[in-house]
């Protein structure tokens, strides 16, 4: 029996948010910096982050809150981890004033965990259109700070402190999209 497009999903359309962090680092830093950097930012992380492969073009790192759905107020811890994560490589950044900035984007939504690959190498990315879009919105942040998705902001709390940035053009979208720059989150 063939198995279908599904047959190898492992999560299907769990609500989560998503957390996306990326610095691009391409033509601007020599190997020795680079592992300095990924070695600092990876001590400074919070519990629960996950490190992308740095290569000499980026140092990302992609968070998922409420993966198993046992999380319902998953859009203010990522929201929290977020700003913890910008305080974090803040100081950091204190020590050393020539290395790059990091942008964050957090949005959420429905995400699916696939199987891909085969042959002698299976991965488990998190796809679907909330980690596009939080990557998006991890590209269009402020150096040094952080943009979420409208969804995100609907389920922070009363208290909450953006700067609205609407209608943003994002790429694979048709529509413009409204973000915020998280401020603070009580």
């Amino acid at each position: 029996m063939a198995a279908g497009p599904d047959a190898h999903d492992r999560v299907q359309g769990q609500r989560c948010d998503a957390i996306a962090a990326r610095q691009r680092l391409a033509d601007r830093h020599d190997l020795d910096t680079l592992a300095r950097v990924g070695a600092c930012w990876r001590a400074g992380w919070a519990a629960g982050l996950v490190l992308a492969a740095p290569t000499a073009w980026n140092l990302g790192v992609l968070a998922v809150f409420n993966a198993r759905g046992d999380q319902p107020d998953h859009a203010v811890r990522a929201a929290r981890a977020a700003l913890d994560l910008q305080r974090k490589l803040g100081t950091l950044a204190e020590r050393h004033p020539d290395w790059p900035s990091m942008r964050v984007g957090v949005n959420s939504g429905e995400a699916v965990i696939r199987e891909i690959g085969g042959h002698g190498h299976v991965a488990y990315p998190l796809v679907g259109d909330t980690v596009n879009t939080g990557s998006r919105l991890e590209r269009l942040a402020p150096a040094g700070g952080v943009l979420i998705g409208a969804t995100t902001y609907e389920q922070l709390p009363e208290g909450t402190v953006v700067a609205p940035r609407g209608g943003l053009v994002v790429k694979g979208k048709a529509d413009l999209v409204d973000a915020y720059v998280l401020l603070a989150v009580p």
